[in-house]
């Protein structure tokens, strides 16, 4: 049986906890559990996974709790992101839809009505509380390193959009030098950015290039609104 005042993995190794019996009665939070491991353990337990809020510890509890009353508590590390340029969220939401325990642990937006809306949606508990910076060219990422896996956002898109004047690096809205700065001071495992598809002939080459110099392997694909069900094209640069 897990001594319930164990808390992490390493003082009694994996090979102790493959062998462990959970208690009637008993609730334990164990720390440092590789992920792969977490399931199989929960499966020869008839412990099934149930839903958490991705900031809180996963949650596994026994098929039979009302019989068996067992709750293990499972510290599972979070997917920390840092949004630039957030707008109301959207992007970040999608993050937080399509990877497992994602959280926005910094917002920077310099819209005051975005802003407004972030703050109420926090309050509202829909998103995860998180300070608002809303300057980013005065934003310091060097305190982030180490914190935050994955930089995401939706840079302006007016100096390379047709809809403009399709000024690049002349439009006093092209933001890029800041997020690559940013970038190199977070120092993070993954970046995931937005624009609009006129990107690709106007700007995205400097963008590809300066993140492979930066250690990157860059992706890039052209999505539509349409392809997801949505009434109309709305194709953007991923």
């Amino acid at each position: 049986m897990l001594d319930s005042r164990v808390t992490d993995v390493a003082a009694i190794g994996v090979k102790g906890l493959r062998a462990v019996l959970l208690a009637p009665g008993q609730s334990v939070r164990l720390c440092g559990v590789p992920a792969g491991f977490v399931a199989p353990l929960c499966r020869r337990q008839a412990i099934r996974d149930s839903p958490s809020h991705p900031a809180r510890p996963a949650t596994y509890s026994c098929a039979g709790i009302t019989r068996l009353g067992v709750t293990v508590l499972v510290d599972t590390p979070t997917f920390n992101i840092l949004s630039l340029c957030t707008g109301v969220y959207g992007l970040e939401l999608g993050l937080e839809l399509a990877v497992r325990n994602a959280r926005t642990v910094c917002i920077v937006e310099i819209e005051a009505y975005c802003c407004e809306q972030l703050a109420t949606r926090m309050q509202d508990q829909a998103v995860a509380e998180a300070p608002i910076w809303t300057d980013l060219k005065t934003f310091d990422g060097k305190p982030w390193r180490g914190v935050v896996d994955c930089i995401a956002g939706g840079y302006p898109c007016q100096p390379f959009s047709v809809a403009g004047r399709r000024r690049g690096a002349d439009d006093p809205r092209h933001l890029w030098p800041a997020i690559a700065r940013i970038i190199r001071e977070v120092r993070p495992r993954e970046c995931f950015f937005e624009n609009v598809a006129n990107h690709l002939n106007l700007g995205f080459d400097v963008v590809s290039r300066e993140l492979q110099e930066m250690g990157y392997r860059v992706a890039a694909g052209l999505f539509s609104a349409e392809e997801v069900g949505a009434p109309h094209k709305r194709e953007r640069l991923y």
